[in-house]
Protein backbone atom coordinates (compact mmCIF):
# COMPACT_ATOMS: atom_id res chain seq x y z
CA UNK A 1 0.00 0.00 0.00
CA UNK A 2 2.46 2.29 0.79
CA UNK A 3 4.05 1.89 -2.80
CA UNK A 4 0.55 2.53 -4.46
CA UNK A 5 0.67 5.19 -2.11
CA UNK A 6 3.27 6.59 -3.76
CA UNK A 7 2.66 5.65 -7.33
CA UNK A 8 -0.53 7.67 -6.85
CA UNK A 9 1.25 10.73 -5.76
CA UNK A 10 3.79 10.86 -8.48
CA UNK A 11 0.88 10.27 -11.12
CA UNK A 12 -1.34 13.26 -9.41
CA UNK A 13 -4.27 10.71 -8.49
CA UNK A 14 -4.84 12.97 -5.38
CA UNK A 15 -8.20 11.83 -4.51
CA UNK A 16 -11.00 9.21 -4.49
CA UNK A 17 -14.61 9.40 -4.98
CA UNK A 18 -16.55 6.96 -2.83
CA UNK A 19 -20.21 6.79 -3.21
CA UNK A 20 -21.86 5.45 0.13
CA UNK A 21 -24.81 6.89 2.79
CA UNK A 22 -23.76 6.23 6.08
CA UNK A 23 -22.60 9.92 7.47
CA UNK A 24 -21.33 7.59 10.51
CA UNK A 25 -18.60 5.71 8.38
CA UNK A 26 -17.41 8.81 6.85
CA UNK A 27 -17.10 10.69 9.34
CA UNK A 28 -14.85 8.03 11.15
CA UNK A 29 -12.95 7.21 7.97
CA UNK A 30 -11.80 10.26 6.23
CA UNK A 31 -9.88 11.69 9.16
CA UNK A 32 -7.87 7.81 9.28
CA UNK A 33 -7.58 7.88 5.41
CA UNK A 34 -5.98 11.07 5.45
CA UNK A 35 -3.64 10.45 8.37
CA UNK A 36 -3.02 7.25 6.53
CA UNK A 37 -2.24 8.42 2.96
CA UNK A 38 -1.46 12.06 3.22
CA UNK A 39 -1.88 13.65 0.22
CA UNK A 40 -5.16 12.40 -0.96
CA UNK A 41 -8.53 13.71 -0.60
CA UNK A 42 -10.99 10.93 0.35
CA UNK A 43 -14.46 12.34 -0.68
CA UNK A 44 -17.75 10.88 -0.59
CA UNK A 45 -21.21 11.38 -2.27
CA UNK A 46 -24.53 10.50 -0.75
CA UNK A 47 -26.75 8.90 -3.46
CA UNK A 48 -30.57 7.91 -2.94
CA UNK A 49 -30.78 4.98 -1.46
CA UNK A 50 -33.34 3.55 -3.97
CA UNK A 51 -31.31 4.46 -7.08
CA UNK A 52 -27.81 3.71 -6.22
CA UNK A 53 -26.88 1.13 -8.66
CA UNK A 54 -28.86 3.00 -11.49
CA UNK A 55 -26.97 5.84 -11.12
CA UNK A 56 -23.37 4.29 -11.82
CA UNK A 57 -25.28 2.32 -14.68
CA UNK A 58 -26.05 5.58 -16.14
CA UNK A 59 -22.76 7.89 -15.48
CA UNK A 60 -20.54 4.32 -16.91
CA UNK A 61 -22.17 4.64 -20.09
CA UNK A 62 -21.22 8.07 -21.05
CA UNK A 63 -17.68 8.05 -19.00
CA UNK A 64 -16.19 7.34 -15.28
CA UNK A 65 -18.22 7.13 -12.25
CA UNK A 66 -17.34 6.77 -8.76
CA UNK A 67 -13.85 5.07 -7.28
CA UNK A 68 -15.41 2.84 -4.38
CA UNK A 69 -19.03 1.94 -4.69
CA UNK A 70 -21.08 0.24 -1.18
CA UNK A 71 -24.65 -0.69 -1.63
CA UNK A 72 -26.92 -3.36 -0.23
CA UNK A 73 -26.92 -6.87 -1.86
CA UNK A 74 -29.65 -5.93 -4.33
CA UNK A 75 -27.41 -2.91 -5.52
CA UNK A 76 -24.32 -5.61 -5.93
CA UNK A 77 -26.25 -7.64 -7.45
CA UNK A 78 -27.51 -5.36 -10.42
CA UNK A 79 -23.76 -4.30 -10.66
CA UNK A 80 -22.42 -7.37 -10.34
CA UNK A 81 -24.40 -8.93 -13.24
CA UNK A 82 -23.48 -6.37 -15.58
CA UNK A 83 -19.86 -6.60 -14.39
CA UNK A 84 -19.23 -3.17 -13.12
CA UNK A 85 -16.79 -4.26 -10.35
CA UNK A 86 -12.98 -4.37 -10.51
CA UNK A 87 -12.51 -8.07 -10.44
CA UNK A 88 -8.55 -7.69 -10.97
CA UNK A 89 -7.70 -6.87 -6.96
CA UNK A 90 -7.28 -10.30 -4.87
CA UNK A 91 -8.42 -9.07 -1.75
CA UNK A 92 -7.57 -12.06 0.35
CA UNK A 93 -3.83 -11.11 -0.39
CA UNK A 94 -4.00 -7.87 1.08
CA UNK A 95 -5.31 -9.57 4.16
CA UNK A 96 -8.90 -9.79 3.71
CA UNK A 97 -10.47 -13.13 5.18
CA UNK A 98 -11.87 -15.51 2.53
CA UNK A 99 -15.07 -15.60 4.04
CA UNK A 100 -15.15 -11.67 4.07
CA UNK A 101 -15.50 -11.77 0.10
CA UNK A 102 -18.90 -11.00 -1.52
CA UNK A 103 -19.37 -10.88 -4.66
CA UNK A 104 -16.10 -10.98 -7.38
CA UNK A 105 -14.17 -8.10 -6.79
CA UNK A 106 -16.38 -7.14 -4.04
CA UNK A 107 -15.72 -7.01 -0.01
CA UNK A 108 -18.40 -8.00 2.48
CA UNK A 109 -18.83 -5.39 5.50
CA UNK A 110 -21.08 -3.62 8.19
CA UNK A 111 -23.04 -6.61 9.83
CA UNK A 112 -25.96 -6.21 11.81
CA UNK A 113 -28.81 -7.68 13.31
CA UNK A 114 -32.27 -7.22 12.20
CA UNK A 115 -35.16 -6.63 13.71
CA UNK A 116 -39.17 -5.22 13.93
CA UNK A 117 -39.74 -1.90 15.88
CA UNK A 118 -42.78 -0.87 17.32
CA UNK A 119 -44.18 1.68 19.63
CA UNK A 120 -45.25 0.04 22.58
CA UNK A 121 -48.07 3.11 23.18
CA UNK A 122 -49.53 2.19 20.37
CA UNK A 123 -49.55 -1.52 20.12
CA UNK A 124 -49.44 -4.20 22.60
CA UNK A 125 -46.97 -7.05 22.76
CA UNK A 126 -49.93 -9.54 22.15
CA UNK A 127 -51.01 -7.54 19.37
CA UNK A 128 -48.02 -7.90 17.27
CA UNK A 129 -48.13 -10.19 13.91
CA UNK A 130 -46.52 -13.33 14.80
CA UNK A 131 -45.14 -14.08 11.19
CA UNK A 132 -44.21 -12.23 8.15
CA UNK A 133 -47.64 -13.44 6.58
CA UNK A 134 -49.65 -11.41 9.42
CA UNK A 135 -48.75 -8.11 8.27
CA UNK A 136 -50.81 -8.39 5.34
CA UNK A 137 -53.82 -8.62 7.67
CA UNK A 138 -55.89 -5.83 6.98
CA UNK A 139 -55.41 -4.19 10.29
CA UNK A 140 -52.29 -3.11 9.42
CA UNK A 141 -53.22 -1.05 6.39
CA UNK A 142 -51.71 2.71 6.59
CA UNK A 143 -49.97 1.92 9.38
CA UNK A 144 -46.65 0.45 8.59
CA UNK A 145 -43.28 1.76 7.67
CA UNK A 146 -39.23 0.39 6.81
CA UNK A 147 -36.21 2.24 4.87
CA UNK A 148 -34.90 0.92 1.39
CA UNK A 149 -31.84 -0.17 2.40
CA UNK A 150 -32.81 -2.39 5.48
CA UNK A 151 -35.64 -3.84 3.52
CA UNK A 152 -33.89 -4.70 0.29
CA UNK A 153 -30.86 -6.33 2.44
CA UNK A 154 -33.45 -8.25 4.49
CA UNK A 155 -35.28 -10.01 1.23
CA UNK A 156 -31.87 -10.57 0.04
CA UNK A 157 -31.07 -12.72 3.12
CA UNK A 158 -34.83 -14.07 3.13
CA UNK A 159 -35.26 -15.15 -0.54
CA UNK A 160 -31.89 -16.78 -0.24
CA UNK A 161 -32.57 -18.77 2.68
CA UNK A 162 -36.43 -19.88 2.01
CA UNK A 163 -35.73 -20.46 -1.50
CA UNK A 164 -39.32 -18.50 -1.75
CA UNK A 165 -38.73 -15.91 -4.26
CA UNK A 166 -42.19 -15.28 -5.93
CA UNK A 167 -43.77 -15.38 -2.36
CA UNK A 168 -41.34 -12.47 -1.10
CA UNK A 169 -42.10 -10.47 -4.06
CA UNK A 170 -45.57 -10.75 -3.74
CA UNK A 171 -45.57 -10.22 -0.06
CA UNK A 172 -43.12 -6.54 -0.72
CA UNK A 173 -45.76 -5.83 -3.59
CA UNK A 174 -48.71 -6.62 -1.16
CA UNK A 175 -47.43 -4.48 1.69
CA UNK A 176 -46.30 -2.00 -0.48
CA UNK A 177 -49.98 -1.41 -2.60
CA UNK A 178 -52.32 -3.36 -0.93
CA UNK A 179 -51.04 -2.10 2.96
CA UNK A 180 -49.95 1.36 1.31
CA UNK A 181 -46.60 0.73 3.68
CA UNK A 182 -44.55 3.87 3.35
CA UNK A 183 -41.07 2.98 2.29
CA UNK A 184 -38.14 6.19 3.05
CA UNK A 185 -34.59 6.51 2.46
CA UNK A 186 -32.83 6.20 5.58
CA UNK A 187 -33.78 4.15 9.03
CA UNK A 188 -33.74 7.74 10.70
CA UNK A 189 -36.44 9.16 8.46
CA UNK A 190 -38.37 5.82 8.87
CA UNK A 191 -38.32 5.12 13.13
CA UNK A 192 -38.93 8.49 13.43
CA UNK A 193 -42.58 7.64 11.92
CA UNK A 194 -42.54 5.15 14.65
CA UNK A 195 -41.22 6.92 17.73
CA UNK A 196 -43.22 9.81 16.75
CA UNK A 197 -46.89 7.83 16.75
CA UNK A 198 -47.39 8.17 12.89
CA UNK A 199 -46.47 4.89 11.96
CA UNK A 200 -47.07 2.27 14.99
CA UNK A 201 -45.38 -0.37 13.15
CA UNK A 202 -41.42 -0.72 11.46
CA UNK A 203 -40.81 -3.57 9.38
CA UNK A 204 -37.52 -4.66 9.44
CA UNK A 205 -35.09 -2.66 10.92
CA UNK A 206 -31.21 -2.83 12.38
CA UNK A 207 -31.42 -3.97 16.12
CA UNK A 208 -28.34 -2.12 17.12
CA UNK A 209 -29.60 1.26 16.06
CA UNK A 210 -32.96 1.17 17.48
CA UNK A 211 -32.22 -0.08 20.55
CA UNK A 212 -29.51 3.22 20.31
CA UNK A 213 -32.75 5.06 20.56
CA UNK A 214 -34.76 3.26 22.80
CA UNK A 215 -32.48 3.70 25.08
CA UNK A 216 -32.24 7.54 24.41
CA UNK A 217 -36.09 7.55 25.53
CA UNK A 218 -37.44 7.03 22.38
CA UNK A 219 -40.79 4.97 22.51
CA UNK A 220 -39.88 1.96 20.73
CA UNK A 221 -39.46 -1.56 21.04
CA UNK A 222 -37.91 -4.55 18.89
CA UNK A 223 -39.10 -8.10 18.50
CA UNK A 224 -38.56 -10.76 16.11
CA UNK A 225 -40.71 -13.27 13.44
CA UNK A 226 -39.52 -15.95 11.51
CA UNK A 227 -35.90 -15.78 9.19
CA UNK A 228 -34.17 -12.75 10.83
CA UNK A 229 -30.96 -12.06 9.34
CA UNK A 230 -27.76 -10.05 9.89
CA UNK A 231 -27.30 -8.16 6.54
CA UNK A 232 -23.95 -7.00 4.80
CA UNK A 233 -23.04 -4.42 2.42
CA UNK A 234 -20.60 -4.73 -0.57
CA UNK A 235 -18.30 -2.66 -0.69
CA UNK A 236 -15.70 -2.53 -4.68
CA UNK A 237 -13.67 -0.55 -7.10
CA UNK A 238 -15.35 0.38 -9.93
CA UNK A 239 -13.70 -0.73 -13.21
CA UNK A 240 -14.58 2.50 -15.16
CA UNK A 241 -13.58 4.60 -12.16
CA UNK A 242 -12.72 8.75 -11.86
CA UNK A 243 -9.35 7.93 -10.35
Amino acid sequence: LADLHKKALAAGQTSVLYYGNRKELWDALNPAFSQRFPGIEFKMEPYDPMAGAARVLAEVQRGPSCDIFEGSFMQGKALNDREIFDRSVDWTELGIPADRIGFPGAIETFNFLMCHAYNPKLVKPEELPKTNADFLDPKWKGKLVTNDFQLTAHLAFWVWSTKKFDWAVDWVNKLRNDQQMVITGTLASSLSLVTQGTKPMHVFGSFSDIENNRRQGADVATYSTEHMAGVTAQVALVKKARN
